[in-house]
């Protein structure tokens, strides 16, 4: 089971050189809904739609298949997979498995149970369960406190043929609203790759 690591999670958080940067974006209704984004392929496995003012990075997660930040606008976003029959299977044997739900409800559940363990948690809202792109999303926000740090997270968790996924994007707390709908976005964009080809491409 691939877990979140509090300690490469929020190596990026605890800085607060950066706190007092704001964005220049005009007040008229969304402005961040009209963001550029650049489609990511990941290992032929997914896709998925990041801003393009994120860089890649590699130490937020070790075990993260993606992993996107921007240091200045402290925002940063991972992706986590593993096989859905070890999920199922491992979980079945401990007797923490629920057949009465869905597979991505369980996932949640699970995934959400452990992050527990490594932070605060102080709020969970559910947004949205449904489908899209033919795969079965579960999408809520928390609000949850680290090293006395507020940090506020859109998550999806995503059910696919082979495997489940896992999107979190994050940023600071008083900023949370303000990205809210453009993190939606975001992971409402993941999709599962079709094409044969589709190696990892990196925006820039």
């Amino acid at each position: 089971m691939k877990l979140t690591q509090k300690n490469l999670l929020f190596i990026f958080l605890i800085s607060t050189m950066f706190s007092c940067v704001e964005s220049k974006e005009k007040d008229q209704g969304d402005p961040l809904l009209n963001t550029d984004l650049d489609l990511i392929r990941v290992n032929n496995q997914y896709s998925i739609e990041i801003p393009t003012f994120m860089n890649e990075s590699d130490d937020l997660n070790i075990e993260a298949s993606l992993q996107y930040q921007n240091i200045f606008k402290e925002t940063y976003v991972i992706v986590i997979d593993e096989p859905k029959d070890d999920f199922k299977s491992i979980f079945e044997e401990l007797g923490q498995y629920d057949n009465t739900v869905s597979v991505v409800k369980n996932y949640k559940d699970i995934q959400l149970e452990f992050f527990d363990d490594e932070v605060t948690i102080n709020s969970v809202e559910d947004i949205e369960s449904s489908v899209i792109n033919g795969l079965p999303f579960e999408i809520i926000e928390v609000d949850a406190t680290v090293d006395d740090i507020n940090i506020g997270y859109t998550i999806a968790y995503v059910e696919g043929a082979k495997s489940v996924y896992m999107i979190m994007v994050w940023t600071l707390q008083d900023r949370h609203e303000k990205y809210s709908q453009l993190f939606k976005k975001v992971v409402k964009s993941f999709n599962i790759s079709t094409r044969s080809k589709g190696a990892k491409k990196n925006a820039s």
